[in-house]
């Protein structure tokens, strides 16, 4: 495993858990990533059935509710406080490739792009065991070697208003050939709203 190989696609089957306070939702699906900043994620039903998707593609997010053929689109600064959708603000900031600076490094502190401090735990191979930015927090564990390259196999997403995201992946393929169709939603007899519509209850 070479901690400084970097995933540059990744299509795995995930489990994902949610809660916001006594509130929480749990569901498996898949999830497909493409450096730096395009993602889907679908939520399947017990029966293999699609219950929504989501595809962000920079600061663009897109939620289809497949099962009652509505979508809500807009960009990130536009989600309203509801659980199912808070936490996923945090996406490309988990995903985002940190090294340390030297060898042995265990702790790191930065100045963002967007001007905010992030800090960041290594572990003695140079893998992320956890990042924070102004009350955000990802936690990374189970890394296994797929190909060489390093992935972890839960992530916890914790955001600043207490909502709490568990990702655990299972059979992750990485740096593996994308369709381009895989990140164009099919909205065909779909209904698309603002984002700020969608439900918060």
């Amino acid at each position: 495993m070479n901690p400084a190989a970097t995933i540059d696609t990744l299509t795995s089957s995930v489990t994902i858990s949610v809660k916001a306070g006594e509130k929480g939702l749990s569901g498996r699906g898949y999830m497909i990533m493409r450096s730096p900043d395009q993602f889907r994620l679908v939520i399947l039903s017990p029966f293999g059935t699609t219950v929504a998707e989501m595809f962000m593609s920079g600061d663009h997010l897109l939620y289809v509710a497949s099962s009652q053929n509505l979508a809500y689109q807009g960009v990130l600064s536009e989600l309203p406080d509801a659980p199912a959708l808070q936490g996923w603000r945090l996406l490309r900031w988990t995903t985002e490739r940190v090294v340390p600076e030297k060898a042995g490094q265990e702790h790191m502190s930065r100045r963002r792009a967007d001007g905010e401090r992030e800090t960041v735990d290594f572990d003695a191979q140079g893998l992320v065991l956890k990042k924070r930015v102004d009350g955000d927090e990802v936690r990374y564990e189970g890394y296994q070697s797929v190909n060489g390259v390093p992935v972890p196999t839960t992530i916890e997403i914790t955001d600043r208003i207490g909502i709490a995201v568990r990702i655990t992946l299972d059979e992750p393929e990485v740096n593996m050939p994308l369709d381009e169709k895989a990140f164009v939603p099919a909205l065909d007899g779909v209904t698309v709203l603002p984002l700020s519509q969608f439900p918060t209850s």
